[in-house]
């Protein structure tokens, strides 16, 4: 029983890692943020929900609102549901609810 219940977790785990990793790949190719905004240390943090196709239901801003946020905003809508496949989405809903906060930064992606 034990040894079921790590299988578990590692399968879990491994889901969540491809998820975070494809999600970031996606995400970081459509990440362009003004060249105004470049110039100083920003970040947005975003908590996006998505339903189990990968559509995006909602994008709440969990930090100051300023120049970048928009551009975060955009990204999630464009890029976040190419990152994986109809089915896969349906995987990472079960496990998460499909609620993901994601750190976007003027100088890089998180």
């Amino acid at each position: 029983m034990k040894v079921e219940k790590l299988e578990n977790l590692a399968e879990r785990d491994k889901l969540l890692w491809d998820f975070v990793s494809k999600a970031q790949m996606a995400l970081g190719k459509c990440w362009k943020p003004s060249t105004s905004t470049l110039q100083k240390s920003k970040t947005a943090e975003l908590q996006v929900e998505i339903d189990e196709t990968g559509k995006v239901i909602s994008v709440k801003n969990n930090s100051d609102f300023d120049s970048l946020t928009p551009t975060a905003y955009r990204t999630i809508f464009a890029c976040l549901p190419k990152a994986l496949k109809q089915n896969e989405f349906k995987e990472i809903y079960k496990l998460t609810n499909g609620v993901f906060i994601f750190e976007f930064k003027s100088d890089e992606f998180k």
